[in-house]
């Protein structure tokens, strides 16, 4: 069941003044007034204050929070607090005034008045960032994944992807992807990092499978593997509708964590927060080379990534042209940052070093390459997201300077968020084939 509809939401917000109405009806109308009215209007005051401290004056959240998302907050929480005025009041009523038989009624109704205005309002804040989709990815959240294992592959897949012309699909080869977690052990880099989220389409987990393209996906922060691909970028949905059309044949993705935990942030570099950078480079593409069916020629990989995902891809993708032809940023960041602090990012990331954060900046990657040849890059941000679309716009000449073929996006009405995400991977997924050479 989809649970990213604001309609949805509006609908349970909906249900939940009908009851407060109900209980409300029972008051007298002065104690309607004063109980509803007064406490909504200081509700309404006090969420919309809140909401510009926290978003606008003191910047607690980096990204540019939509008008649609403060909105459900800001409304929630003046519903809420009229929906208390009325408690109280109908508590204060006189025994006189009172029909007792209907207080165990009005209390059960306020009750779930309030619990459904949370809902009602989380429901409506997750339809303007898109974090949760359907209900299927809310339980598969909640219970967790077990780790699988993928055998390592008897010999080496060939240099190029198969095309589609030469591709027979065998009669026991399944009818849709799967996605499978696994360990990726960090055993050159010693960096800690959480089980990887694998998609396979069809053609991969036949007996005898084709070389397939690849791409290597990485999560915002805060953010684990499974988000940009099954979570709220859901870029499975994308991946079946390519399968389904080339008969079982897509790209084969890869993300890794790159991270170690939710609220850590080691840059994509190696430092003090963890190996990140060693990890992806000498760990995780080893790994993807000996477990999986992927054509070693640089045209069939991908580096892609979503916020300081995406700023990895500028720093990784962007430093190993010879092995990413193709490269996705949604949302990068013109620096290696954590919670846009310069001063704390230098100190805890780089060890007191500006110079070597410097360098680490997608400009300066950029800059040791130049110029490119043959390597692709699409940059892709919300039509809202206006911080990040003037980052987005600086990268996108400074890549286009240095010869990389550059293609700039932008997702219509969607901010720094996941709706974003699944906006790009719409536009992009497809010509992974195109690009490795599997479809003309």
């Amino acid at each position: 069941m989809r649970v990213d509809s604001p309609f949805l939401a509006a609908a349970v917000v909906a249900v939940a003044i009908a009851m407060l109405a109900i209980v409300t009806a029972r008051l007298g109308r002065r104690l309607r007034l004063r109980g509803a009215g007064v406490s909504a209007v200081c509700g309404l005051a006090v969420a919309a204050l809140a909401t510009w401290l926290v978003c606008d004056v003191f910047a607690l959240i980096p990204v540019d929070v939509p008008f649609a998302a403060r909105a459900w907050c800001v409304v929630g929480v003046a519903v809420m607090c009229g929906g208390f005025g009325i408690a109280c009041a109908r508590a204060a009523e006189s025994p006189a005034h009172a029909e007792r038989r209907h207080f165990p009624v009005s209390r059960t109704l306020a009750v779930l008045a309030s619990l459904a205005l949370i809902v009602g309002a989380t429901l409506g804040v997750n339809s303007v960032f898109g974090v949760v989709r359907t209900t299927e990815q809310f339980a598969s959240t909640l219970a967790g994944s077990p780790a699988e294992t993928i055998a390592p592959l008897a010999q080496p897949a060939a240099s190029h992807a198969i095309t589609e012309s030469e591709w027979t699909p065998p009669s026991d080869m399944p009818s849709s992807g799967t996605l499978m977690h696994v360990s990726i052990p960090g055993t050159t880099s010693g960096f800690a990092a959480r089980n990887a989220s694998v998609w396979l389409p069809p053609a991969a987990q036949v007996a005898n499978p084709p070389s397939l393209p690849v791409v290597l996906m990485l999560s915002g922060q805060p953010g684990s593997p499974d988000d940009v691909v099954a979570g709220g970028g859901d870029a499975v949905s994308v991946l079946e509708q390519i399968q389904s059309e080339h008969h079982g044949l897509a790209p084969i993705v890869v993300s890794p964590d790159q991270l170690g935990a939710p609220e850590q942030n080691p840059k994509c570099v190696d430092g003090a927060l963890g190996n990140s950078r060693s990890y992806l480079e000498h760990d995780v593409i080893p790994w993807i080379q000996s477990h999986l069916p992927v054509a070693s020629d640089r045209t069939a990989w991908t580096f892609a990534g979503f916020s300081q995902g995406a700023t990895c891809t500028m720093q990784i993708g962007l430093d190993l042209p010879d092995r990413f032809a193709s490269n996705i940023a949604i949302s990068p960041e013109l620096a290696p940052s954590l919670a846009g602090d310069p001063v704390a990012t230098v100190s805890q990331g780089f060890a007191g070093n500006a110079e070597a954060w410097e360098s680490a900046k997608p400009a300066a990657v950029i800059g040791k390459h130049t110029p490119y040849n043959d390597t692709t890059l699409v940059i892709g941000t919300g039509e809202l997201d206006k911080v990040f679309s003037g980052y987005a716009d600086e990268l996108s000449g400074v890549a286009t300077k240095a010869g990389i073929e550059t293609t700039r996006l932008t997702s219509p009405g969607t901010s720094h968020d996941f709706n974003t995400v699944h906006y790009i991977w719409q536009q992009t997924l497809p010509t992974t084939l195109t690009r490795a050479g599997v479809t003309a």
